[in-house]
Parts: structure tokens; C-alpha cells; sequence
């Protein structure tokens, strides 16, 4: 027991307010007074605010980003579904069943999981969403800032790519199929958000738009070329890039057609 230091009156040594006057007391818990009690809190919190960002770092191994923001902050509204012009990205590689015929199975795992990390990589550079993984393909959209802001990254982001495939084919296991990759990029609206079931859900963007991308990834490969742009993407880029027109392609949901381009390099001023 002491004193309270307002009132005099007795009060327990562990109560921080007179239960009688209600003032405040000097602290003291668990032996702790003041300014001791303050350390020791700050030093509990600290590691409580570490553990939390571990916790964090973990999940957004697992699910997108943007998702764990929304869920941290409590504004579900984002998941829920919105409309928005996004720069949606494609990637695959070219002949990969061939590639994975000549690798024993943990060499073909390994190799398909490096390839991902190197891919994804350039998309968490360029501030992309990694919508997800298919087989030797990825999806990725873009919808920070303008639609040149998200369109320019997303082109920076196959660029990158494309040196990473140019360094990887100096040691690849299988040097008879060398590494390539198609990449195929549009501009456009879409519906972003949380699609699924109760048992498993992705944040992710659908629409007309992204369908289209498929198209583009087609053209990429029978054209052979390694980034194909749609129209809508090229025009946003085009003081930036240097590309060339590789045909024409309809496009939903009209089916109006239009030029589709090759991405050779960016302008000297940009690079």
C-alpha cells in the first residue's frame, strides 16, 4: 500500500489512478517505476511491432499485397470489386515442354521455380501486382498512378525480363533450347478484386481487356518476337519506346482491328 500523492489516501502500490480522487500516480508495476515501466514498454511493443511485420512479411509471400494492406486497414471496399483502367501483363516461355522432357523432375522444379523468382522480381520493381502463376506463365497488373504511369512500368518490367533471359542463357542447363519468353502487355479498363470461393480467393482483374492480352501473347509467338504491346499500351509509351508495328488484331469487345507492337529498346533520352 501508499499514499496516494494527490489525496493522501491509501491506495494500492500497483494502482496507476486514485481510485478515490482519480489522479494519475507515478507507475508502478511489476517492480518498474516511471520512467523504467516506460523502457520496458517501449522495448514490448518494439518487439511486438517487429514480430507483427514478420507476420506480415509471410503473408505477402502467399497473397497479394494489396490484399494485406486492405485487410490490415480494415477497407474491404477494394476487395470487394471496382472498375479501373489497368495495364494487365502476361509471360510465359516459349517450348517449355521441351525444356522439361530433357531435366530430371527436381532439376525441372528448380529451374521453373528461378524462373519465377527472376520474373516476379521485375514486377515487384516496376510496383506490379503478381496476380498469379500458370505452369511456366505468369499474370501481373499494373494500376498505380496514370495509365501511362502503369503502362510505362509494365513495359520497363518486360524490359527487364528481357536482360535477365539474356543472362540466364549463359549457363542454361538444356543450351539446345535456349531460354525465350513471350510477353504480351495491354492497357485498359478491367474489374479488380477478390474473386473465388469461401475455400480460396484472388485478387485479381477481369474483363474484356484481359482476355485481349491473350491474343496479343499468341501473336508474340507466331511472330516469334519476345514483348508484344497492344495499341492502347503503345500509345501511352510511344515518346518513350522504340517499337515496330507487327500486325493487326481485333479487339473486344467490338472487335475493331488494330495494330499490335514489338518493344525493341527504350529511346536513348529514357534509358
Amino acid at each position: 500500500m501508499r499514499e496516494c500523492e494527490i489525496c493522501g489516501r491509501e491506495i494500492d502500490s500497483d494502482f496507476i489512478f486514485c481510485p478515490f480522487c482519480g489522479e494519475p500516480q507515478v507507475p508502478v508495476i511489476g517492480g518498474l517505476v516511471g520512467e523504467e515501466l516506460s523502457t520496458k514498454i517501449a522495448a514490448i511493443l518494439d518487439g511486438t511491432e517487429r514480430r507483427l511485420q514478420a507476420i506480415i512479411g509471410a503473408f505477402s509471400r502467399y497473397i497479394e499485397a494489396p490484399v494485406v494492406d486492405s485487410i490490415i486497414s480494415g477497407d474491404m471496399a477494394e476487395l470487394e470489386g471496382v472498375r479501373r483502367n489497368v495495364t494487365v501483363m502476361f509471360t510465359d516461355i516459349r517450348n517449355s515442354s521441351g525444356i522439361i522432357a530433357r531435366l530430371e523432375p527436381e532439376q525441372a522444379v528448380d529451374l521453373l521455380s528461378s524462373h519465377h523468382e527472376r520474373m516476379s522480381a521485375a514486377v515487384q520493381a516496376t510496383k506490379g501486382v503478381l496476380d498469379k502463376f500458370i505452369g511456366d506463365g505468369m499474370m501481373a497488373f499494373y494500376t498505380k498512378g496514370e495509365p501511362a504511369d502503369h503502362a510505362r512500368q509494365a513495359v520497363l518490367a518486360g524490359l527487364q525480363m528481357r536482360e535477365y533471359v539474356a543472362e540466364a542463357n549463359k549457363d542454361w542447363p538444356v543450351p539446345e533450347i535456349p531460354l525465350r519468353i513471350g510477353v504480351a502487355i495491354n492497357t485498359g479498363e478491367a474489374v479488380v478484386g477478390s474473386v473465388g470461393s469461401r475455400y480460396r480467393q484472388d485478387y485479381t482483374a477481369i474483363g474484356a481487356e484481359i482476355n485481349y492480352v491473350d491474343d496479343l501473347q499468341e501473336m508474340a509467338k507466331q511472330q516469334r518476337v519476345d514483348i508484344v504491346i497492344s495499341r492502347s499500351t503503345y500509345d501511352l509509351v510511344a515518346d518513350e519506346v522504340e517499337a515496330e508495328e507487327l500486325g493487326m488484331l481485333k479487339r473486344p469487345p467490338d472487335d475493331q482491328e488494330e495494330p499490335a507492337y514489338h518493344v525493341m529498346e527504350l529511346r536513348p533520352a529514357i534509358a
